[in-house]
């Protein structure tokens, strides 16, 4: 259907990239433009390898010849030609990040403005006196004494250790010893303390002496070497403000903080122990002895099973033979005490064995090997950190607190709680006027995430454990939080993984981004989400070959009262499934138990699993489906069935395992990155076609086999 063309369309022609035919094509600016049709019709085609790779491209080429030396280059797209087009962001139904040093704080740059905030004002308290230790500036100690301390009277002092004559000959003219005044006239070296106050000035604190007031404290701090004591009279009590960090009763020093001081990604900041990591590698026993009821002789470490480290094994034999140990004995019927020379190991003899602590500790060594990589990650497992305890910094960074809490227990709270707690934050007037723009920010990224539906995740979750659809909303989240303009951003699907009662707020969130001036093109099949769009694309009319063509194009209310499509036909009349038989579910169906189960939010669940029956899991995102079926359930079995590589889950048991044979991951990763597989290869159905060919009777007279109609 054709319409009106304005000048700030997006305009498309001869699109032919994939499956597409050359297509012409034409969008409107500041739109949610939805681009529906079956699977395979050329959706990506049209907006990610085409939209999307010419507006990276174009982008790409106005920098300079340096700043393109460090970025990818992005092919031209097959496409004739292309107007309008403004600079692209994809948001895909991918979770790239796979470090482990990537956390929601830190993917959401929540955690670059919370360093900012603790860096400048945050309040370190000494460990071992349980008392704030402040870094003052001259404007601060002005501030507390016009408002704390207006009104009253006061000497403004600074100490010195020295002869009276030099401060007489400074120009001073009085001192103070034990809070009594002494003129400088009636003291001699003789009769004066070795230490003792200087009176630089007396005053009465108010608004009309805040000049004399500041220049007394700006002196005071110069001669005192970065001390100014304060003496009021009517309380006789004495307060020291210092422009450095030192504990003002045990003395101790601290480090003022900066942001890198609570960045565990920094040297300065990381925790020495687990270099930032919050963990650290140790043996774990599970991976030395995947089989506990074989014995030590029956092969119960596997490590010793490999040929190269067969002599380590007869030395340890004998070595425990020697201490009495029963190497008959399986593994898991070993007390601690038998097990402890494994470990440790010692001497037998001529021959020592080196014990498997030592044996990893000259592994170590060699880590620039491959090999001894991998053999590394086969038998360790990271444990917490006995240094930061997991904080990932340093001791003294967690000695700083904002409020009543340090930046490490503040990765403990959900979003919603950290929003509240941002909330709760009480702040003197200059606090607020030196971290105004910092709160603005955090407040503003925050309620971002908690529109999106993800008010539920701990700030300190590792970004690596998010599933795809929470990876793609706090893209989302951040690309309203970058606030950008005249921008084209492309959505691959944003409701997969969403629960019905988000649709509606992934879909508010949508049109912020399109009232902030920028093209909004999604691909997507959910209902809700193509009717709230404002403009609609459909490509087909059928899928492969039969694809790429444009069969309709228009504004919404259009589509939904005129269109004879095949996805209007859904919309106006969703389908109905025929009526199919359910298999009942009662005391005879056999189960697959897991027992106890604690992973991530799933804590202490007992799983039961019907057998041959078509089972569905569901819940809200963030619920604990993937955790309960693809890291639980799949591990638990993966490792019965003998693949000891899976990750090992907390579980008590596996009642009913008997009943079934293996178990098959079918997720949504690729099913292969090698440019070489295709479709048919996968399936291993050329091998076939390859056997057919060689025996063909020209292939059989040129002694062709198999391999010769191979392209590997």
């Amino acid at each position: 259907m054709s319409r009106n063309i304005t000048v700030s369309d997006l305009i498309i022609k001869g699109a032919s990239q994939n499956n597409l035919k050359s297509l012409d094509l034409a969008i409107p600016s500041e739109a949610i433009t939805v681009v529906v049709g079956p699977s395979g019709s050329g959706k990506s085609s049209l907006v990610f390898d085409t939209i999307y790779a010419e507006g990276q491209r174009r982008y790409i080429e106005s920098l300079s010849t340096y700043a393109r030396n460090f970025l990818e280059s992005v092919d031209k797209p097959d496409v004739e030609h292309i107007e309008n087009i403004s600079p692209t962001v994809a948001i895909e139904q991918k979770n790239r990040v796979k470090s482990s040093r990537g956390t929601v704080a830190s993917l959401t740059e929540l955690y670059d403005y919370l360093r900012l905030l603790y860096s400048k004002i945050g309040t370190t308290y000494c460990p071992d006196c349980k008392i704030p230790v402040k870094l003052h500036t001259v404007d601060s100690i002005v501030d507390d004494l016009l408002h704390n301390h207006g009104g009253e009277r006061t000497y403004i002092l600074f100490r010195h250790k020295g002869a009276v004559q030099d401060i007489r000959l400074a120009g001073f003219v009085r001192i103070m010893v034990n809070g009594e005044v002494l003129d400088l006239s009636e003291v001699d070296d003789a009769s004066a303390p070795e230490e003792y106050y200087v009176v630089y000035d007396r005053f009465k604190i108010g608004t009309e002496e805040s000049g004399r007031i500041w220049e007394a404290v700006e002196r005071t701090l110069f001669i005192g070497k970065g001390e100014c004591t304060v003496y009021f009279t009517e309380k006789n009590s004495y307060t020291n403000y210092r422009t450095d960090l030192v504990c003002p009763s045990c003395k101790k020093f601290f480090t003022e903080p900066d942001p890198r001081f609570f960045s565990f990604d920094s040297p300065i900041g990381a925790c020495s122990a687990c270099k930032g990591f919050g963990n650290k590698l140790g043996l774990d026993e599970k991976k030395l002895v995947p089989d506990p009821m074989k014995s030590l002789l029956g092969g119960a470490i596997e490590l010793f099973n490999k040929p190269s480290l067969r002599h380590h094994f007869y030395m340890m034999i004998n070595y425990l033979r020697s201490l009495g140990v029963d190497v008959n004995k399986p593994f898991v019927r070993l007390s601690e005490k038998d097990k402890a020379p494994i470990y440790t190991g010692g001497s037998s003899g001529k021959e020592k064995y080196l014990g498997l602590n030592r044996m990893f500790a000259e592994l170590e060594k060699k880590k620039y090997k491959v090999y001894v990589r991998v053999i590394l990650s086969k038998y360790k497992s990271p444990y917490v950190c006995d240094v930061c305890n997991g904080s990932r910094l340093r001791k003294e960074a967690l000695d700083v607190f904002v409020g009543d809490k340090n930046i490490f227990q503040l990765q403990g709270l959900p979003v919603t709680g950290f929003y509240s707690w941002l909330g709760n934050l009480k702040l003197t007037k200059h606090e607020k006027r030196i971290t105004s723009e910092i709160l603005k920010q955090l407040f503003q990224r925050t309620s971002f995430l908690i529109d999106v539906g993800l008010g539920y995740l701990a700030l300190g979750r590792q970004a690596r454990t998010l599933s795809n659809g929470e990876a793609q909303r706090i893209n989302i989240a951040n690309q309203l939080g970058s606030a950008l303009v005249d921008t084209i951003y492309v959505l691959d699907e944003p409701s997969i993984g969403l629960h019905q009662r988000d649709i509606s707020k992934l879909v508010e969130i949508i049109k912020r981004l399109r009232d902030n001036g920028n093209k909004v093109i999604v691909v997507e099949h959910e209902t809700e989400i193509i009717k709230s769009s404002d403009y609609i694309v459909e490509l087909g009319p059928e899928s492969g070959i039969r694809g790429g063509e444009l069969v309709y194009s228009g504004y919404m209310g259009d589509y939904l009262s005129s269109a004879s499509t095949l996805t209007s036909r859904y919309l106006q009349k969703p389908a109905r499934h025929e009526k199919f038989s359910r298999r009942s579910v009662g005391e005879a169906t056999g189960m697959l138990v897991l027992e106890d189960l604690s992973e991530n939010n799933i804590k202490n669940v007992t799983f039961r699993l019907p057998l041959k029956r078509f089972v569905c899991v569901t819940g809200v995102s963030g619920s604990g489906k993937s955790t309960l079926v693809t890291k639980s359930l799949y591990s638990v079995l993966s490792r019965e069935f003998g693949n000891f590589d899976a990750p090992l889950v907390n579980c008590r048991g596996v009642p009913g395992i008997e009943n079934i044979k293996g178990v098959v991951l079918m997720d949504q990763e690729p099913i292969s990155r090698s440019k070489r597989s295709t479709p048919i290869t996968f399936i291993s159905g050329f091998d076939y076609i390859r056997d057919v060919f060689a025996q063909t009777p020209l292939a059989r007279s040129r002694g062709y086999t198999a391999s010769n109609f191979s392209f590997n």
